[in-house]
């Protein structure tokens, strides 16, 4: 073939070469649906220059940048004008003061965006705070703004320069300054021509945080667990301080905390304990694992108390392995009649009696119960007597202590009282609280028994026979 057969070959395979479509261009059952400028509005500088986006949004919800393959046209290119060349699309530039659209069209569609052009000249930087304190190792962020001829201000945060008087108080790291050792520091700050000034007072590093360790930990029931608090500084430092702290538990019927940060489980359950040191709080999670209190005893039972007197009163709690604990802090006490004895949860247990006679008093912890009878005697013990009825050898017999009141009253005190034998060979007297006033024969003889209350005594002699 000559020259333009080859030239026709050449020119067939051009035409033949598929069309290669935009970047954005959809799919066929995907329809472009509308446009959007990015920023939706734009203010500007007489001089000035930026570049905007064009973004096409898609019915499949999906959204692409169309700006390489859109038109862009000023209504008013006096004022701004937009630029449609390869490299620039997009490309906005301000020539006059004043306010016109920009319009972006592509396939059809079109979209505006509003621009303002203004030619107020910055005068003056105003850095806020104009003065700042912070401890070493924190941090202190400041606000340029710039303020115009015509009284207008607005932030700036870029093309910002940044200078400390004193690198060694102060160092910028990212877009705020660290304190670096006790002192002070002069910042500037210099922006297109204008500076502005600002101070950073720096202080020795403060406590942060005070972790309370061990974390989350768990004990069974009157088992302890020393606990240590550890402080943070903000200049990362850290420092033991669990002998400083002020210890505390959410729950004390839980467990309880010493002043030196020793826990010690007392109920099954959970609270919070925690420690503060320099008004910082930590504080952790300690679980008491065991078994709940299996019985409630009121001790003392039957109390009697003269009129005026206060007596302390307490809740015993006791478990399956036969261990026993005062819970008269945790517990609730109520009575049938305040208006003879008084007793108040402010200070657990602790009864007042106000007026003579009888009431009922009732404690209860974790729905366990307990109740005694309180006696409120209004005239002094006039006599104390008791029975002596012989006592074969090997033969224990409940000896009974009546006190004898001035205004006739007569109340069994035979729990309260003291007892003694003073001839504990032939029969001894039991002294415990639960068998109190028991006397065994051991021998026959004659055995001298005393009892004494309330500063009343009898003794009697006591037959031990064969």
């Amino acid at each position: 073939m000559g020259r333009l057969g080859a030239l026709v070959v050449v020119v067939g395979l051009v035409a033949c070469e598929p069309d290669v479509p935009p970047a954005w261009a959809p799919s066929a059952n995907v329809t472009l649906e509308r446009l959007s400028f990015d920023p939706p509005d734009l203010l500007l500088e007489v001089e000035g220059s930026t570049r905007v986006n064009l973004w096409a949004a898609f019915s499949d919800g999906s959204r692409s940048n169309v700006t390489p393959d859109a038109r862009f046209w000023s209504a008013d290119d006096t004022v701004v004008s937009a630029s449609n060349d390869p490299e620039r699309r997009g490309s906005l530039s301000a020539h006059a003061t004043g306010a016109t659209q920009i319009w972006g069209e592509l396939d059809g569609l079109r979209v505006a965006l509003p621009v303002r052009v203004r030619s107020a000249e910055p005068v003056r930087l105003i850095v806020s705070p104009s003065s700042a304190r912070v401890a070493i190792g924190q941090r202190a962020t400041f606000e340029v703004l710039v303020e115009r001829s015509d009284g207008s201000r607005e932030v700036v945060s870029s093309e910002l320069v940044w200078r400390s008087g004193n690198a060694s108080v102060a160092r910028l790291e990212a877009s705020s300054f660290v304190g670096l050792e006790a002192g002070s520091a002069e910042l500037e700050v210099s922006w297109r021509g204008l500076s502005g000034t600002s101070s950073l007072q720096v202080s020795p590093a403060v406590v942060t945080s005070v972790v309370v360790r061990p974390q989350s930990p768990m004990l069974q029931r009157g088992a302890r667990v020393a606990l240590s608090a550890l402080a943070f500084f903000s200049d990362g430092s850290a420092r033991d301080v669990s002998r400083e702290s002020v210890w505390s538990s959410s729950n004390a019927e839980v467990a309880a905390v010493s002043s030196e940060g020793e826990a010690v489980g007392r109920l099954p359950g959970a609270t919070v304990v925690g420690a503060s040191w320099q008004g910082v709080f930590g504080s952790t999670l300690l679980t008491v694992a065991g078994a709940p209190p299996t019985t409630l005893e009121l001790l003392p039972l039957t109390p009697i108390v003269p009129l005026g007197a206060s007596k302390q009163l307490f809740a015993i709690a006791g478990f399956a392995d036969g261990s026993t604990e005062d819970f008269s802090d945790f517990a609730v006490w109520q009575n049938s009649n305040p208006a003879i004895v008084s007793v108040s949860n402010d200070a657990p247990g602790l009864m007042v009696a106000r007026a003579g006679g009888q009431v009922r008093l009732d404690v209860t912890l974790r729905g366990l119960s307990a109740s005694t009878v309180i006696t409120v005697v209004s005239s002094p013990v006039a006599s104390l007597e008791f029975t002596a009825a012989p006592v074969h050898v090997g033969e224990r017999v409940a000896f009974e202590a009546l006190a004898h009141f001035a205004d006739g009253q007569v109340v069994d005190v035979t729990a309260h009282a003291t007892w003694s034998s003073a001839t504990p060979s032939i029969g001894t007297i039991t002294t415990a609280a639960s068998s109190r006033g028991v006397f065994p024969g051991l021998q026959p003889g004659t055995a001298l028994v005393s009892v004494s209350w309330s500063g009343r005594s009898s003794t009697r002699g006591v037959i031990v026979v064969p």
